[in-house]
């Protein structure tokens, strides 16, 4: 199995995208033509708003496909809609997947002991049924939150150095306007928290780096920060970073530049409302697939012209 970071650069450069297009089916959002075609077939229950996430979740991993290398379900939309929620997340990703896509999920899980243990296994590795090693959701990549300390990462470490194509992108610096209630606090060496995180971060990838020279440790950090993001990326020359923020959040373009190193490389630009809703800009819900790829075609057009300045 390939290396994590190896994997996503090669794809990174195949496609010449740095895009991460979220899936984050917001019910509200999702057109009302298949709202209306599931709830005839389920009624007005969880199944037909899960049928109706994974139809528009899987036409949107289609519609996008050829101008990103990474898909990043938010795992909270799909649970929410309990196990018929759930099922349609492993189907989103065994799609993605069938695209050639990798999939990073967006969960944010943060525990100790077995119960984080178990959290990696369900995400990204397998569990022990039967004696056997079975894989469950199966993504490439999660999301963790590091608050525990190490405690709540050395599972996710393992499950990474077992499974080499795997990674995680752990929490440092976030793109919500609170973020710095916690975050920005001043530590008593004189330096923020995130930074004291994304430091942690990088040791702990420190063993885990591919031929890429980056490791299948990243962080998060947020594009609508973007003075902290040029001092981590300053400090983590061997970190990957997914970038949430830009579009809906208020993230300019010039605002993620900071992320990518000398080669161009390095950051994934995590964009999802601007993306799979972009068919509310006209109207016509019917083309919401093609509206998708004609925004992530623009996004990455216009980011890759940024980055060769």
């Amino acid at each position: 199995m390939n290396h994590f970071a190896d994997s996503l650069i090669a794809a990174m450069q195949k496609k010449r995208s740095p895009l991460c297009v979220g899936i984050d089916p917001h019910f509200h959002l999702i057109p009302e033509f298949l709202k209306e075609r599931f709830k005839k077939q389920y009624g007005p229950t969880r199944a037909a708003a899960a049928a109706c996430a994974r139809e528009f979740s899987l036409r949107i991993i289609e519609a996008v496909a050829e101008h990103t290398a990474v898909i990043k379900p938010q795992s909270a939309f799909f649970e929410q809609l309990g196990y018929e929620g759930i099922h349609a997340l492993e189907d989103v990703i065994r799609h993605a997947h069938g695209h050639e896509l990798l999939v990073l999920l967006d969960a944010k899980r943060g525990d100790i002991g077995s119960t984080a243990a178990a959290y990696s296994a369900a995400a990204i590795g397998a569990t022990d049924l039967f004696g056997e090693r079975v894989p469950v959701l199966n993504a490439d990549a999660v999301t963790v939150n590091p608050y525990l300390g190490t405690d709540s990462i050395q599972p996710f470490l393992e499950t990474c150095a077992a499974h080499n194509g795997k990674g995680i992108f752990i929490i440092a610096k976030t793109s919500n306007p609170s973020s710095g209630e916690l975050q920005d606090r001043k530590l008593k060496e004189g330096i923020p928290l995130y930074e004291a995180v994304a430091k942690q971060a990088e040791a702990w990838g420190s063993n885990l780096r591919g031929s890429c020279g980056y490791s299948s440790v990243g962080i998060v950090a947020g594009a609508t920060y973007p003075h902290q993001l040029s001092r981590l990326r300053e400090i983590l020359p061997h970190t990957l970073f997914l970038v949430p923020g830009i579009g809906a959040q208020g993230g300019r373009i010039r605002d993620i530049l900071p992320a990518f190193a000398k080669d161009g490389l390095g950051a994934l630009l995590a964009c999802s409302r601007s993306i799979i809703f972009a068919w509310k800009n006209s109207g016509n819900e019917r083309e919401f697939a093609s509206a998708a790829n004609k925004a992530a075609k623009k996004l990455k057009n216009t980011v890759n012209s940024h980055i060769k300045q």
